[in-house]
């Protein structure tokens, strides 16, 4: 970044809003230009997506169809977001840069997180808005009101989570292939904790439940898509009414035996999946900030260790 020369011949640093412009924009070309950072994993994110289309290809509302849906969303939160490490090697690629430069006082460690933030964003929305349109459709599911917009919303705020938890794994540590094992571990963590594989009221309390619940945005995430599937519905099949005698007294074919949506949610959905699926979006943001904060944090930490 050059310096401007004001009166009497002396550079001047040029402001903060300015650095902030040139290095956002020369970080989102040097994404668009390497095909590593999020072209090839767009790639690998439509092929998936057009396979989950595919293998849960219009879903009705038979019992099992529940079970498939719910699947498909958590697959949706754990693999689509676990992906994202696929981008941790360039990530501490431009710390590198970001390390040369911030020596040679070209802007400082807030400029830089701010760019990298904003650099990322578009893409990010590219990928989120592109998985949305072709799952959505495809599985057949709920798309009334605000559904399909929150589905989109959900979806690129669990990407920026994870974005954001990367860009700060990569603060501290100093190799790709540590970062990855490190992120990871970490998302293996968050899901096994989220209540789909154990229900929440069966989590050791130590640890599993407090704090580890709480801090796994796959728990708010998971709980988000679930509710904006099933929450007021009605006329989901019993698991009797795919047996070839059906229910049995009382039920008949002009009343059959149904789930409710709330019904649904209460086996799958516990522990802090039950909020307000937009006051789950809400703290998925404050996690980003944190993350964001933490990774500007460590890096004043690691410049000042640095300098004895």
């Amino acid at each position: 970044m050059k310096f401007d020369v004001g009166a009497g011949g002396r550079e001047t640093t040029p402001s903060l809003l300015y650095q902030n412009l040139v290095l956002t924009q020369r970080l989102f070309v040097n994404n668009v230009r390497n095909i590593g950072v999020f072209w090839l994993r767009l790639g690998m994110y439509v092929m998936l997506c057009i396979c989950m289309g595919t293998i849960f290809f219009d879903q009705g509302t038979a019992w099992i169809d529940t079970y498939s849906i719910t699947a498909m969303l958590f697959f949706i939160v754990a693999f689509l977001t676990f992906m994202s490490i696929a981008g941790f090697p360039a990530f501490v690629e431009d710390m590198s840069v970001f390390v040369r430069e911030r020596l040679n006082g070209y802007y400082n460690i807030i400029t830089f997180v701010v760019a990298n933030t904003l650099a990322s964003a578009p893409f990010i929305f590219l990928i989120a808005i592109v998985c949305s349109c072709i799952v959505y459709w495809l599985v057949g599911l709920n798309d009334d009101g605000d559904r399909f917009p929150y589905f989109f919303i959900n979806l690129y705020t669990a990407l920026t989570v994870v974005e954001s938890l990367m860009i700060a794994i990569a603060a501290i540590v100093p190799h790709y292939l540590m970062g990855i094992a490190a992120g990871a571990g970490m998302l293996g963590m968050f899901m096994l904790v989220s209540g789909f594989f154990q229900p929440v009221s069966q989590l050791p309390d130590p640890v599993w439940r407090y704090p580890m619940l709480y801090l796994a945005f796959h728990s708010y995430s998971f709980g988000g898509f679930m509710q904006n599937q099933f929450a007021d519905t009605d006329g989901w099949d019993c698991p009797c009414s795919a047996q070839p005698t059906g229910c049995g007294d009382p039920y008949t074919v002009e009343n059959p035996c149904v789930y409710s949506g709330a019904d649904i949610l209460d086996y799958w959905v516990s522990g802090v999946g039950v909020l307000n699926k937009w006051v789950g979006v809400g703290i998925q943001w404050a996690m980003i900030l944190i993350y964001r904060a933490l990774f500007y944090g460590l890096l004043m930490l690691k410049e000042k260790m640095q300098q004895g």
